[in-house]
């Protein structure tokens, strides 16, 4: 049981890494009447953090990144239309990276300590650690996406909060400026979030996490009861 724990425990952690990578994380599913939403942003129904990653590669210039920009810049200023508008929910955000830290930390440990230690306390009680902090993960996301599903923050909100396109229209054309209130309107009655969560990936994960847990548990309590061969 020994050697099958050291062998299986550091598979089972390991193995979330390229899944986390890979395979799709975020579904995003925005949808539109008139226009391809798909096509006009880059983004796809389901992507990966290679996918944004390829995405933010190919696009390192052009007019997409111009708007990335523009519309973080306005998020980082809470003296802002869209700061104030995000500020509110931020803290989700914040949440949500430090458990994912905490999540990634614990599935190296695991990794590494299963192989090295002994015992099996420390590796269930941080796998344990690594599960609740995926569900909490999880939990944190829900919290941010839940007001641009129920309409609370709409696309409308966002693109009339960049100072009616003055940060775009400063590098993409002031054109923007005059169309924006028009522009706004448009998308509120075209475009809708249907779909803002974590997809495939975390659910694999948290799948792993899960058995990673059982098992060293199972182990544990074997090892307690004297019944290990």
């Amino acid at each position: 049981m020994k050697i099958a724990y050291k062998i299986f425990m550091p598979l089972l952690c390991l193995a979330t890494l390229p899944i986390l990578i890979f395979v799709p994380l975020l579904h995003l599913n925005i949808t539109s009447t008139i226009i391809n939403v798909s096509s006009l942003t880059g983004l796809k129904e389901y992507m990966s953090l290679y996918d944004f990653y390829q995405m933010a590669r190919l696009e390192s210039d052009g007019t997409r990144k111009l708007m990335v920009q523009a519309l973080l810049n306005s998020i980082k200023d809470k003296d802002s239309a869209i700061g104030s508008l995000i500020a509110p929910y931020m803290k989700y955000v914040y949440m949500f990276l430090i458990f994912a830290g905490i999540m990634l930390v614990c599935i190296l440990a695991v990794a590494v300590l299963s192989v090295v230690l002994k015992g099996q306390r420390i590796t269930t009680c941080l796998s344990f650690v690594a599960l609740a902090s995926a569900f909490a993960m999880n939990k944190s996301f829900d919290a941010f996406a839940d007001p641009f599903l129920t309409g609370k923050i709409s696309l409308t909100s966002l693109v009339s909060g960049m100072s009616s396109f003055a940060d775009l229209a400063e590098s993409i054309g002031s054109i923007l400026t005059a169309l924006g209130s028009s522009l706004s309107k448009l998308v509120n009655s075209v475009i809708r979030v249907q779909a803002f969560e974590l997809s495939v990936a975390y659910d694999l994960t948290f799948m792993l996490l899960l058995v990673a847990f059982i098992f060293s548990l199972v182990v544990l309590i074997m090892r307690r009861s004297g019944n290990e061969s």
